[in-house]
């Protein structure tokens, strides 16, 4: 988006806004990551840990408690799973589609104004004049633009 849309360097980028991006992806993570440790959030989902419930099966992915199992640890997981996990990845998504849908715009009319000054310049012309092409240096001149047939055969 700075680059496409508001036409910064790659250097202006680096150095008004790499910090705040790299703290912006790395705070969040971190800080919710380790909010989740006293709050006994992470617990085994068979393969890996996750925020959920323990013992396993004790609560359902709505948070309604099965009866017969106590819950020891990360009440209300799902609560957290969609605060910790699913909101800030849905956020994300969000961005990236309105951050596209601005470069789209944004392309289009960059597009249609240079279509348009096309079409001036063609019409401001009346008479179209040839392509000038630089003059051949005397030491090139009688040189072949051809490409020379025993380079390129393969049939050797």
């Amino acid at each position: 988006l700075l680059l496409g849309r508001y036409h910064l360097s790659e250097e202006q980028i680096a150095q008004r806004y790499e910090l705040y991006m790299h703290i912006t992806a790395i705070v969040p993570s971190v800080g919710l990551a380790i909010a989740g440790l006293p709050l006994t959030l992470y617990n085994s989902a068979n393969l890996w840990c996750w925020i959920a419930p323990y013992p396993a099966g004790s609560e359902g992915f709505n948070g309604e408690h099965h009866h017969e199992t106590k819950v020891e640890r990360g009440h209300e997981s799902w609560i957290y799973r969609w605060l910790f996990f699913y909101a800030p990845l849905w956020f994300i998504i969000v961005a990236i589609t309105i951050i596209m849908i601005m470069l789209t715009i944004h392309v289009r009319k960059e597009e249609k104004r240079f279509i348009e000054m096309m079409q001036r310049q063609d019409h401001s012309n009346t008479t179209k004049s040839e392509v000038q092409f630089p003059e051949v240096p005397p030491e090139l001149e009688g040189v072949s633009t051809e490409p020379r047939s025993e380079v390129f055969n393969l049939e050797r």
